[in-house]
């Protein structure tokens, strides 16, 4: 699995996937960004269904965005360190990690569990 790193995109339709390739981030041709874990929905991440998809890109600053066609964000993930890169984990959790953390340093994370206890941007 290759994670996404500051400038990646996902556009409509495509996917990025864990390591065991059961589990999968997507942006439907929706608009929404979902996890999807063989074949089973876990949970939708930006709840944007019904818009018209843009892409959804790691922003250089390490926020996560999801544009409509019209480059309007409808959401972000809102927290920002220069350098982070996007991972699917095999678990279900989508994570993006603060630089040479070596996937320890959770920025932010789809399940919620950085909220308490986030890493540093240092």
């Amino acid at each position: 699995m290759i994670p996404i790193v500051a400038g990646g995109i996902i556009y409509p339709g495509e996917s990025i996937y864990s390591p065991n390739g059961a589990v999968r981030l997507t942006y439907q041709t929706n608009g929404d960004l979902v996890v999807v874990d063989g074949g089973n929905f876990i949970t939708s991440i930006s709840k944007t269904g019904g818009s018209e998809p843009g892409i959804v890109t790691l922003q250089a600053d390490g926020n996560l965005v999801l544009y409509n066609k019209s480059y309007q964000s409808l959401w972000a993930s809102s927290f920002y360190c220069n350098g982070s890169y996007l991972k699917v984990q095999d678990d279900g959790n989508v994570v993006i990690y603060v630089p040479n953390s070596n996937d320890r340093g959770a920025l932010w994370d789809s399940k919620g569990y950085t909220a308490y206890n986030r890493a540093s941007c240092n």
